[in-house]
């Protein structure tokens, strides 16, 4: 057998797991171009040289207090290791800790926990930081409409605070281009009629797609008026390191992030395959955010696999099926991949974790549910014999083919 390692589990149990191909298979990983990471003290020094602001210690000054948004669990960002950079250089303008407060971002996703908080800040900062968790629901601001009409509800602790900051990470996105930057605020501290709104108009936009992107426009605008001022910004690693770190102006630094992520995500594609494995890491605590694998061949396409291939998703899922306050069966936006978006393509799930219930509310009942990789490699067998090409994605939520890499380059 041949032996593929990917990496399984993000922020649960974070290891590599082992896939078995037979022998005379033809066997290829897609992988990312940068493998290199920051460390500490290189990200100290992107935070010294933020792109269009003075220093955040300089902004600190006269400054009553700042509010920090963090992305959540469903994100990959180290914030337990970029978080204390940001803290020492408010210290540096006379901004003590005791006057930083951070607001997870976590948008209509379920609220966080003490455990996540562990993971994301760390035990310590967990305990000594005064904490709000975002509720899209209440504790809102309205500040009137965007000039599209999407209505702008933002977090009030947020709103009411000095120093407005934001911690994320860029990875691809179907629908805005990337994340990060603004949708940290924009999307992560928005109440639920903002989300919706803002929802609802995706219409003809791709991933990695920014010129042209009016989802893109509408962020900017919103975390405009809500006042965000600096941001902190990684491009990750496929072993979930920080291969690259822009600070300074919201939309100058996160432009600046964007480009080193199309070359950090870039990704060759072989043509055709007649499998393909998209391992959702790490963007694989469940489900609903297991689906962003499937960017990297959205849709499925002769690009990426060949009509008639098999198309299979390889995700830890510890959080299952998942939970978002608009999108999903029985919530206002729910969530379905209809079989003629599939039409063509065998597709299969593999999830140690998920219950047919889980995947039958979001798939059309053709999707395979696997409970691990041996029972889903018989089924390849099955479908493709002895000898066939197969392309494994590492880490797909991340990946960008070239045409993707390109897409609205302004």
């Amino acid at each position: 057998m041949k032996t593929v390692s990917v990496p399984w589990g993000v922020w649960y149990r974070e290891r590599t797991i082992e896939l078995d191909f037979p022998d005379r298979w033809d066997v290829h990983v897609a992988k990312t171009q940068t493998e290199e990471t920051l460390d500490a003290r290189a990200m100290a020094r992107h935070l010294a040289s933020p792109i269009g602001t003075p220093l955040l210690r300089e902004l600190a000054r006269e400054r009553h207090n700042a509010v920090i948004a963090i992305d959540d669990i469903t994100r990959p960002t180290p914030t337990a290791t970029l978080l204390p950079l940001v803290l020492r250089e408010l210290e540096k303008g006379r901004l003590p800790l005791e006057r930083a407060t951070v607001i997870v971002a976590s948008g209509a996703h379920r609220p966080a926990v003490l455990t996540d908080l562990d993971r994301k800040l760390g035990h310590r900062l967990a305990r000594s930081l005064e904490v709000h968790v975002h509720n899209p629901y209440e504790g809102l601001i309205h500040l009137g409409r965007t000039h599209t009409g999407v209505p702008i509800d933002i977090n009030s602790v947020f709103m009411n605070g000095d120093l407005k900051i934001a911690i994320g990470g860029i990875t691809p996105h179907e629908s805005v281009g990337f994340g990060g930057g603004r949708k940290t605020v924009a999307i992560g501290l928005a109440g639920l009629e903002t989300i919706q709104a803002f929802h609802a108009r995706d219409d003809q936009v791709r991933t990695g797609q920014i010129a042209g992107n009016a989802q893109h426009s509408t962020l900017v605008e919103i975390a405009r008026r809500a006042g965000l001022e600096f941001i902190v910004n990684a491009v990750f690693t496929m072993n979930r390191g920080v291969g690259g770190l822009v600070a300074g102006h919201p939309v100058l630094a996160h432009e600046a992030g964007m480009a080193i992520a199309r070359r950090a995500y870039r990704t060759a594609v072989p043509a055709s395959a007649d499998v393909v494995v998209l391992n959702a890491y790490p963007k694989d605590t469940d489900l609903l955010q297991s689906c962003m694998a499937l960017n990297v061949a959205w849709l499925p396409c002769p690009a990426i696999v060949r009509p008639g291939g098999s198309i299979i998703i390889t995700t830890a899922c510890p959080e299952g099926a998942g939970l978002h306050f608009l999108v999903g069966d029985g919530m206002r936006s729910p969530l379905a991949w209809s079989e003629e978006l599939l039409d063509g393509y065998h597709v299969g799930i593999v999830s140690p974790n998920l219950s047919p219930h889980d995947v039958y509310r979001h798939f059309p009942r053709a999707v395979a549910l696997y409970a691990g990789w041996p029972d889903a490699l018989a089924a390849l067998i099955k479908q493709h014999g002895e000898i066939a090409r197969a392309v494994v994605y590492p880490c797909a939520a991340l990946q960008l083919t070239e045409a993707q890499r390109c897409i609205g380059v302004s």
